[in-house]
This record gives C-alpha cells, structure tokens and sequence, in this order.
C-alpha cells in the first residue's frame, strides 16, 4: 500500500515535468485530469485558514504555478493560443465571479446568529470566516481560470475531448475489474475504502468507482467520455474517424456495466444529438439544457417540474430506483423551503446551518442535488453566479454561433458540459474537469470569430496571428491587409549635391 500522503505531495513534481515535456494547453489538462482519476479521495493537508488541500485542489495549484512560470514565453508564440491575462474578459463571467465574491461576503455578514434546534445548538458564522469561504471558492476556480486561458480554441478543445476518452479507455479496464472483482482498488493501494459500501452492491454484482469519491462520479465520467468520442467521430475525417465510434461503444459497454441509471439516461439523450444534429443545433440543445438547469430552483418551486412522472417512468424500470428517488425529491422540497427562508444570501454551510432539523436536533434531510446544496448555502446570489459561470458560455456561443464560426468540437465539448450540468440536478458531480470544460468555452467566447489564417502551417512564411486584447468580436486572428503590388519601374539615384533625382538606367 502506498500512504495518501506521499502520493499527493508527489504530485506537484509531476505537473513540473509534465510542463516541462508537453504544450501549456497538453500540460493543464493531463495535469487536472490525471490528478483526479489517480490521486487518492478524502485525504489532504490541513492548513490554517485553508479548506482541505486534496486531490481537487493540489492538480490545480501545481499547474496554476506552472502555467504562470511559462505563461510569458507562451505568450510570444501565438500558435499556442494562450490568451492574456488571468481574469476573463467576458462581462459575464467578470459579473459571476464579482457576484461569488460579494455574495460569500455577504452570506457571513448575513448569518451571524446561531440557530436552535431542541437539543442542538448551530453556531453562527464568524466574521473571520470569510477569508477562508472566499479561498474555498477561489480554489474551486483555479481550473476555470486556467481553461479560460490556455484552452480557448478548437484545437485546444479537440485535445480535451482526446484527452477525455483516452483516458477513460484506460480506466475503463480498472472498472471493468471492479465489476467483476468487486470495488477493492482504492483498498489494495492507498488501505482504505472511500465510501460506503452498501452503495456499491447492485442486484448480485457491484457499481465501480476506483479511486474516485463515488460511483455515480464514475458513471458520469464514462458518460463524458461516451460522449466526447461521438464528438471526435462526428467531427473527424478519413476511415481513422471509425476508432472513435468503436472507442464509444467499447466505453457505452462500460458505463452499461458500472449501473448508474442516470448517468446512461443522459448518455442515451445525448449521443444523438452529436451523432445526428447539426453544429448550432448541437448548440440549441446544450444551451436549452442550460437554461432549464440555470432556472431549475424557480421552474420546481413554481410546480413546473413534471415530478410526478419522472417517478413513475423510474418505478416502470427499476422500482428501487424509483422510492430512492421519491426519497430524494422529498428531501429537496424540504431543503427549498428552508432555502426560501433566507433566498438572496442563504444559511451558510458551515455546521449544517443550510440543512433541515426535527424538533430534538436530529438532521432528517438528505442533500444530493448540487443545486440545492448551493442555493441553500449561498442564495440565489450564488447559485445564480456559481452556474452562470458553468452554464453561460454555451448559451452566449450559440447565440453567436454564425458571427464566430464555432469549429464542431467546441459544439461537441459543450454537449458534453450539458451533460454534465443536468448530473448536477440529482447529484453534486461538481468537479475540477467541470470547471476546466466550462473555462475552455468561455475562452472560446473571447476569442470571437476565428480566421481560417489561424490554421496555416508556420513554413508558409508567417509568424502566427496575433491575439486581439479588445475582446470578441474583433477578429483576434485575422490576417492583416496585403499591400497592393506595384509594377516595376524605373530605378532612380539620389545627385549627391541634393534632393534632385536622375533617371537612370541601372546603377552600378
């Protein structure tokens, strides 16, 4: 067995050599994604003043330090598409970021008084909590920030989506073994089982999750995954495009296996969508999903929700499915009245304060759904900020879809975010992968419309196009105007005692 520890603090060393051997853009990606899929869960360092520095923050902070060390030199080679700055140049996102600043200010300011439950007391939030709130959410962030600015163009998404299937290939042969071996992975080598375990035992086999927190966190990987190589197939070319299609099905197979209900309903919904639908309609579905998603807390609380025949479209499947969903529902509409107590700037959620309680004290709410779990701890401010910054570039892109000529991979990694986001909806899968997916569209949202010089070979003589500082809708890589070729003329010779000039016939 290896100690967790050791592991996560031997990995700051490989992101250096990662920088050091692949492009920024290469290096940010298998940084992250590595780091999730390998890295041990629930184990960290404790700072003061810090959260947990786990495995979703330590990728982050290794190659947010990486990536400012060469960031300069980057910078001057316009090939590598690295855009300026480190704060987005979209209002939007300039807003929503602004929003989950002021907001968590204003959620310590706003809960200071402890709140009594029968026997049990829940303190109330200090004012010298909030830089620690504030290096919570700035940390979760890292990933965005990073996207934002090294991911931003096609060819940097066509990677991720590379990046997101290979790499579920080989894991896929971890969970495969998980399914038939049972979930031992995480135990034989870190010693120690990250989760519990009736949760993994499906009928008379078993859910895998390897070295992640979750099962439901596997499936919705390999949905991704299922995802991003339709998307790779759809936009490739040539007989080599058909290894993308068999890399699909092999990682549906896997998904099939891992017995996570709902991350395959939204890989069924979805696969179609990439495999059958045009570029912006690509884009119409994603940014429909995104709306409804941004909109959900209001669409439930207005009774729009059709919750009674989701049940019973559940209970027709699997029946036991079914009453876990009932259950859950429940525990939502609870947890949204709560949260309706205090709407702008929420309970908090430190000590349980954003939870549901008895008359004695005893927590009887369960929270899974990310998006309760945030307009419950930090209002309709944060919540609306939180998933405008993971939702609002693929509405903006497909608005302007036609002005920026968005390449079919950029359509492709925003159905994947959508899919993505409606896992939010039953489940808190928020991870540093969402956040690196959702930078990298907000990048493309800044760079606007993309020239086609931007995709010249460097031998024909050019220098790369050059990054606009002005924002979209610019032509950042356009090429500059040629001058008009004169004939050749004459050749003239400046007279030595002045300005005068002779014609001649040639000098020698």
């Amino acid at each position: 067995m290896i100690p967790p520890l050791f592991v996560l603090a031997l990995w700051p060393p490989v992101v250096a050599v990662l920088f050091a051997r692949l492009k920024p853009a290469q290096a940010v990606v298998w940084s992250i994604l590595a780091g999730y899929l390998l890295l041990p869960e629930k184990e960290g360092f404790n700072f003061p003043l810090f959260p947990l520095i786990d495995k979703h923050v330590i990728p982050s902070l290794a190659a947010l330090t990486c990536a400012a060390a060469v960031a300069g030199t980057a910078m001057r080679d316009p090939r590598q598409g690295v855009r300026p700055g480190w704060l987005p140049r979209s209002p939007l996102a300039l807003l929503c970021i602004t929003g989950l600043v002021a907001g968590t200010l204003a959620t310590v300011l706003t809960n200071g008084d402890a709140l009594v439950y029968g026997g049990r007391v829940v303190v109330g939030l200090h004012p010298t909590k909030a830089p620690s709130m504030l290096v919570e959410a700035m940390l979760a962030l890292i990933p965005f920030f990073l996207a934002r600015r090294f991911l931003g163009r096609p060819e940097a998404h066509r990677f991720l989506l590379v990046a997101l299937a290979t790499a579920a290939l080989g894991y896929s042969l971890l969970a495969l073994y998980e399914v038939r071996m049972s979930p031992q992975l995480n135990v034989k080598i870190y010693g120690y089982f990250q989760h519990i375990w009736n949760q993994h035992v499906r009928g008379d086999g078993f859910r895998p999750l390897v070295f992640l927190e979750h099962g439901l966190w596997l499936s919705l990987f390999f949905s991704g995954a299922v995802l991003a190589a339709l998307g790779l197939y759809r936009a490739g070319s040539g007989r080599g495009r058909f290894l993308w299609l068999a890399a699909a099905g092999w990682l549906f197979m896997t998904l099939v296996l891992s017995k996570s209900l709902g991350a395959l309903a939204v890989t069924v919904v979805l696969a179609p969508v990439i495999l059958f639908l045009g570029m912006r309609t690509q884009l119409l579905a994603a940014s429909v999903i995104a709306a409804i998603v941004i909109t959900y807390p209001m669409l439930r609380g207005a009774g729009l929700v059709p919750i009674g025949p989701v049940v019973s479209l559940a209970e027709q499947i699997d029946p036991g499915r079914a009453a876990s969903l009932e259950t859950r529902l429940q525990n939502e509409e609870a947890l949204l009245a709560k949260a309706n107590q205090r709407p702008v700037f929420g309970w908090g959620r430190w000590g349980g304060r954003n939870r549901v309680y008895d008359e004695s004290g005893h927590d009887i709410t369960v929270t899974d759904g990310h998006w309760v779990i945030t307009i419950g701890a930090s209002g309709w401010i944060g919540y609306l900020c939180k998933f405008g910054l993971l939702a609002g570039a693929i509405i903006v892109l497909w608005l302007r879809s036609r002005r920026y000529e968005i390449d079919p991979v950029t359509a492709a990694l925003a159905v994947v975010l959508a899919g993505n986001l409606i896992d939010l909806l039953p489940n808190a899968g928020l991870t540093p992968l969402t956040w690196l997916m959702a930078g990298a569209l907000y990048g493309r949202v800044e760079y606007g419309r993309i020239g086609k010089t931007a995709e010249a070979p460097a031998e024909a003589g050019r220098q790369g196009p050059r990054l606009s500082r002005f924002g979209p809708g610019t032509q950042p890589d356009a090429a500059p105007p040629a001058l008009p070729q004169r004939a050749p003329g004459p050749v003239y010779a400046r007279h030595r005692h002045g300005p005068r000039q002779r014609r001649v016939s040639h000098v020698k």
